[in-house]
């Protein structure tokens, strides 16, 4: 009997111990997701700095690019600091014939006085995604409307059954290759990229510097 009450206390301290430890874990574990929260609400304010313009995300339409929008998108494109604009391929033949293409993957964001202040270029060639002209008007940035065009292009893609998306961003391009990694997207480091000019016609001239908007 003596053995038996012993082993009854000696399971009671046990199980006081465990509680206390399994208090312990949730106050923890309440404590550092206070924490992040923290942190995150002081990134958010850190992120709205220098952007006066205070309209939200939500305010801003996304919907499939259209033919008649290209007048306004190439407006856009021409204000984006380091942009590459094709002669051929950028123009308004090509890009039409690209959207008839891929008529329901190319996405433009437009704010309630119908400016468009965002596009992505999306088709595929049957067995993979690829994404062009990815830009968001400067004073539009950090309020989430590029994660927006992203991911509309993707559920695109996956409603016709594409599996895998890619896009080139330029090494030097700080601001494009962070954006991807903070949404979750991969570099690849294991393999080369190759390019054939097929017509030398097709140039590229390069914005140089966000103008003053």
């Amino acid at each position: 009997r003596r053995n038996m009450t012993q082993k009854l206390e000696n399971n009671d301290n046990a199980n006081l111990i465990n509680h206390s430890a399994a208090e312990n874990m949730i106050n923890n574990n309440s404590e550092k997701n206070q924490i992040s929260i923290n942190a995150k609400e002081d990134l958010n304010n850190k992120n709205r700095k220098g952007f006066p313009n205070t309209e939200r995300s939500e305010e801003i339409t996304v919907r499939p690019m259209k033919e008649e929008d290209y007048d306004k998108v190439r407006e856009l494109w021409q204000t984006i600091g380091g942009f590459g604009i094709r002669s051929i391929d950028d123009s308004r033949e090509d890009i039409v014939r690209f959207i008839r293409r891929n008529p329901d993957t190319s996405v433009v964001a437009q704010d309630p006085a119908e400016k468009i202040v965002g596009t992505i270029l999306c088709g595929n060639d049957g067995r993979q995604g690829s994404l062009y002209h990815v830009c968001v008007a400067k004073p539009y940035r950090r309020r989430g409307i590029g994660t927006r065009l992203v991911s509309f292009c993707m559920q695109a893609l996956q409603a016709e059954k594409i599996n895998k998306v890619t896009l080139i961003a330029f090494a030097h391009n700080d601001g494009g290759n962070a954006f991807w990694k903070q949404i979750g997207w991969n570099r690849r480091s294991d393999c080369n990229y190759y390019e054939f000019v097929l017509n030398t016609e097709n140039i590229t001239h390069f914005i140089e510097a966000d103008p003053a908007i």
